[in-house]
């Protein structure tokens, strides 16, 4: 056989297939209508219910929160999704929160977005200062049972969660310690 009639044997095969890829004709999965050789025009599936990996539009991300994917909300990040605490603060409220504001989870559990877990604060500052334990008479290190608050750089709470409660600075080095020389 000579290279001619294996040119054209092969040119005849390729046109044998795409006569039986054209008699049946498939259409983007997306809806659009655009005729396509797979099951969807190529960035037709990226994002939202269409994509194959979606799972219902709630996510854990990788700090611990819960993202609920609402690509209509004012106030959604460049994803289109919203933080579900702060979305459960906004119906609680009856209105969109401003961006100055933060939603602070009262036990510390950030997959818990009950009402009655969240508190609202009107700015940052604020939230620091009262929710993450300056004022927080009930807060007591599992190891030496202080309540008092160290603070880093003079702004910062010292308390460190770990496993059943919380350790002061204090225990907490003394842990880390054990820790990296294998006493526990």
């Amino acid at each position: 056989m000579t290279i001619l009639a294996t040119y054209r044997l092969s040119q005849y095969e390729t046109m044998a297939q795409e006569d039986i890829l054209s008699s049946t004709k498939r259409f983007c999965e997306c809806g659009c209508g655009q005729e396509v050789r797979n099951r969807f025009k190529h960035g037709h599936n990226s994002n939202g219910k269409t994509h194959p990996s979606w799972r219902g539009g709630r996510r854990i991300t990788y700090k611990g929160y819960v993202k609920v994917w609402m690509p209509d909300h004012p106030n959604c990040q460049s994803d289109g999704c919203i933080l579900e605490h702060r979305l459960v603060m906004e119906h609680h409220l009856g209105r969109y929160l401003l961006p100055t504001e933060v939603v602070h989870h009262i036990n510390h559990v950030k997959t818990d977005n009950r009402i009655e877990n969240l508190r609202l604060f009107s700015s940052h500052s604020e939230h620091r200062s009262i929710g993450d334990g300056i004022k927080d008479p009930n807060r007591k290190c599992v190891e030496c049972g202080s309540n008092k608050t160290c603070l880093k750089n003079g702004r910062h709470p010292q308390w460190f969660k770990l496993g059943n409660g919380f350790r002061c600075n204090t225990c907490y080095g003394r842990y880390r310690y054990r820790l990296r020389h294998g006493l526990i």
